[in-house]
């Protein structure tokens, strides 16, 4: 009896380091970003290299995350114009 749940469990492992690596083939076109057609036929190009990086959405069961980025961003423009700089 022991001999088979060691063969489960070592069977069970290997078949989820399988289908996490396949997950994370390179250049695998089926992840989920790319270009789509919506469903009114047009094309959504969804990696618009020029777009990139210009918003992090950051998930929280609170605030406080938020409350301390902005606190620390707050200090680093109060900083950056102390020296002569600007901040739009």
């Amino acid at each position: 009896m022991a001999k088979s749940k060691r063969l489960l469990a070592a069977i069970l492992a290997g078949l989820m380091s399988v289908t996490a690596l396949t997950a994370c083939k390179p250049g695998d076109s089926s992840s989920g970003t790319g270009n789509s057609t919506k469903s009114d036929g047009s094309k959504d190009d969804t990696n618009n290299t020029a777009e990139e990086g210009k918003v992090l959405n950051i998930y929280c069961w609170n605030n406080e995350f938020q409350q301390r980025v902005e606190g620390y961003a707050q200090d680093i423009i109060d900083e950056f114009e102390s020296n002569g700089g600007t901040v739009n």
